[in-house]
């Protein structure tokens, strides 16, 4: 049988905004449902049989110091900056994506956690040129205060013509830091 989808109590806000709140199986068993933030941000996406659940909501420990609100998974601008899926029987990470961003709203850098936690250097740190243009990208293990790479595994850069074409492309699967930008 196929999935059915279940837009929530009859008269409640998702049905009301022909919003769907989940996808139930042929029968009676709940596949998925979803939580939202505004009409369309998906904020939480529980999937009870293999007990795991992806949020942006913060934990029983209370509000974000930062915002002063319970999306932790989100800064004042809206932007993701703490993406967890962790497992609702043991409450441990399954993946968990931080991220950092400049002025121009930029990601300028990726940490994971879980992948650091099991000794594994998959951060990511990105270079952008003065039009905040990515021109470079390295994969390692971000240092203390998520400013660098410490030791790259992994990098590319680009070169740009003034109209954001490709002129050129690097790429290093060793260790070897790739800084090189090209002219501005």
């Amino acid at each position: 049988m196929r999935p059915s989808i279940s837009y929530g109590t009859s008269g409640g806000i998702n049905d009301s905004a022909s919003r769907v709140d989940g996808l139930i199986d042929g029968g009676t068993t709940t596949l998925v449902n979803y939580s939202y933030l505004g009409m369309a941000s998906a904020v939480q996406v529980t999937y009870p049989e293999p007990s795991i659940q992806y949020t942006l909501l913060g934990s029983s420990s209370g509000n974000n110091p930062t915002t002063g609100d319970i999306y932790w998974g989100l800064d004042l601008f809206g932007r993701i900056v703490d993406s967890r899926w962790y497992n609702t029987g043991t409450n441990a990470d399954v993946d968990r994506i931080q991220y950092g961003y400049n002025r121009a709203s930029n990601r300028i850098w990726r940490k994971n956690l879980v992948a650091t936690a099991a000794g594994k250097p998959f951060d990511e740190f990105y270079h952008n040129d003065g039009l905040q243009r990515l021109k470079g990208m390295q994969r390692g293990t971000l240092n203390g205060s998520n400013t660098a790479i410490g030791s790259a595994t992994f990098g590319q850069c680009w070169t740009l013509d003034p109209t954001g074409n490709w002129r050129g492309f690097n790429e290093a699967s060793t260790g070897v830091r790739i800084v090189q930008m090209g002219p501005k």
